[in-house]
């Protein structure tokens, strides 16, 4: 029988002992190291602007991914889709599912978010009660923040299948606020179409959330004097005082898009398929062909 080792005697050991505390084993500490330049493996990127503007178009030009189109906006599209997804809990189970070096999309969030709150009525309750339509019946303002929660557990899925290697596109629906001014004239504001509310932010956390959000707008041109909405799209990525817009990392804050370039997922380095070269004759050193 192996001998077990003398503790050494202590003032503290001592005290420990005649109280009946167990001397506590130190602890091996945890290392840590430094790793430096650029990290980033995949990215969260969120597309929002106004109806017919062209996101879910911008989305499907993305090579390689795959969406839950729970809004039936891809139809027309020639893209990989998800069939079977019809509800929040089919929605969730399908993220957690998603891992490794892919690229998944959802069109859109606000059709999520849409669906959060059909979860949130008939589920939740408070003080025993509850709601009946709407996530306003909940008493003194619940219903946003039984969304608000709910949604941050959505993203909290997202967030672990990016950690694993995946990256994912969302797609939102644009919102105009008009804030007066009494100097000049109003002006107005883009923002996701999310919730927003005292109680709880969808939107704000959605904001947090990604790494990118691209803004897409018409281009204005102007015929006989009166302005018009162009052929052309601009995809913006910097912070303005009349949007949500931001990036990280990028080369590029503005970037002018027609609906078959490529050029905003090539700037996010997504890779495309290589088109196959045709061998090329092998000639000798005497100038004839092998």
């Amino acid at each position: 029988m192996k001998p077990q080792p003398i503790k050494k005697l202590t003032p503290r050991n001592l005290i420990q002992e005649a109280n009946g505390i167990k001397q506590q084993e130190p602890q091996e500490r945890k290392q840590f190291e430094t790793v430096k330049g650029r990290r980033r493996t995949a990215w969260k990127v969120g597309i929002y602007g106004e109806p017919g503007v062209g996101k879910s178009t911008l989305a499907s030009l993305c090579h390689g991914a795959v969406f839950a189109d729970i809004e039936e906006s891809m139809l027309d599209l020639d893209v990989d889709t998800v069939a079977g997804i019809t509800c929040w809990e089919d929605l969730r189970a399908w993220v957690k599912q998603q891992e490794g070096d892919c690229i998944r999309g959802i069109d859109s969030m606000s059709k999520a978010e849409d669906w959060c709150a059909e979860y949130v009525i008939k589920t939740k309750t408070k003080d025993g009660e509850h709601a009946v339509t709407s996530i306003e019946d909940f008493k003194y303002g619940a219903g946003a923040k039984f969304v608000a929660d709910e949604f941050r557990m959505f993203l909290s899925d997202i967030e672990r299948s990016f950690k694993s290697g995946t990256s994912w596109i969302m797609i939102a629906h644009d919102k105009i606020e008009w804030f007066k001014n009494p100097d000049d004239k109003d002006f107005m504001f883009h923002n996701p179409d999310l919730l927003d509310s005292k109680r709880g932010s969808c939107r704000s956390d959605w904001i947090r959330f990604c790494d990118h959000i691209a803004f897409i707008a018409k281009d204005v041109a102007v015929i006989k004097g009166k302005a018009t909405g162009g052929e052309t799209r601009t995809i913006y990525l910097d912070g303005s005082a009349n949007r949500v817009s931001k990036q990280r990392g990028l080369e590029v804050d503005v970037i002018s898009w027609d609906e078959t370039d490529t050029i905003f997922w090539d700037t996010l380095k997504v890779l495309r398929p290589q088109p196959e070269k045709t061998p090329q004759p092998i000639t000798s050193y005497k100038g004839e062909a092998k």
